[in-house]
């Protein structure tokens, strides 16, 4: 009786010490049949993002020339004194100063003095506008500052400059796409030393008009570039509503 019973004992503790036994565990361990190694690993991968695309930059003109040149010739107006903005209610006093007296360098009348030019201060604010957005306007403060070569004659009314004209940079217009409330316009910068390295009779005062594709083929994605925001203005036009430098480099001869 005490044999049977000690076998008993023996069986049950045996029982015993396999059901207390270490639990099997995933880590580490061999994928299942017909399930490969980059399944069984899939979970921490699934929370990765995407890695992103590259930067396309071809030359798209998304408009026609006819369009296209009064556009060019609009924004043409901001490159004197040209400050990356994406609210035109932030830019500064010479930004928007600068930015009218160019958009309204036709309508200057000469003076008696027969060197010097006038307009009224009155057509300045509303070039302001017209460029920017009626909403947008200069400081309480604008009249006291110095926008050499132009001055301020507050008790006439009047903006007066001299005779001496603005400089423009060189600029080539690369790519116009169509956004979802206007355009976005990119002007490669002429004065940039990969091309004016290779075309300096043109970075020297040439005619950027006689610039084709094929010529910055090779380096426009690398050259500093001009990428102005124009929004509908609902009226046929646009406004100018923001504007960055593309590959900024140091400053060359006052301009980028």
């Amino acid at each position: 009786m005490k044999r049977i019973l000690l076998v008993v004992l023996t069986l049950l503790l045996s029982f015993l010490l396999a059901c207390c036994g270490p639990q099997e565990t995933t880590i580490g361990r061999e994928p299942e049949q017909g399930q490969t190694e980059s399944e069984t690993e899939k979970q921490p991968d699934a929370e990765k993002q995407p890695a992103e695309e590259p930067e396309t930059f071809e030359p798209v003109i998304e408009i026609n020339t006819a369009a296209l040149e009064p556009i060019i010739k609009f924004v043409s107006a901001f490159n004197t004194y040209p400050e990356e903005f994406t609210d035109p209610g932030t830019l500064s006093d010479y930004a928007l100063f600068f930015a009218a007296a160019s958009h309204m360098n036709g309508s200057f009348e000469p003076t008696a003095d027969g060197i010097s030019y006038s307009l009224p201060i009155l057509d300045l604010e509303a070039a302001v506008r017209e460029l920017f957005g009626t909403g947008v306007s200069l400081s309480d403060g604008w009249t006291q500052q110095n926008y050499d070569p132009y001055w301020v004659d507050t008790e006439n009314g009047l903006i007066f400059r001299s005779s001496m004209g603005m400089v423009s940079p060189l600029l080539y217009p690369y790519r116009c796409v169509r956004t979802d409330d206007g355009l976005e316009l990119t002007m490669l910068l002429l004065t940039d030393p990969l091309f004016a390295e290779k075309y300096p009779e043109i970075a020297d005062g040439g005619d950027p008009a006689s610039v084709t594709p094929d010529m910055v083929e090779d380096i426009a994605a690398d050259m500093t570039a001009y990428v102005y925001t124009l929004r509908d203005n609902g009226n046929g036009g646009y406004t100018l509503a923001g504007f960055r430098f593309r590959n900024p480099k140091p400053v060359q001869d006052g301009q980028y």
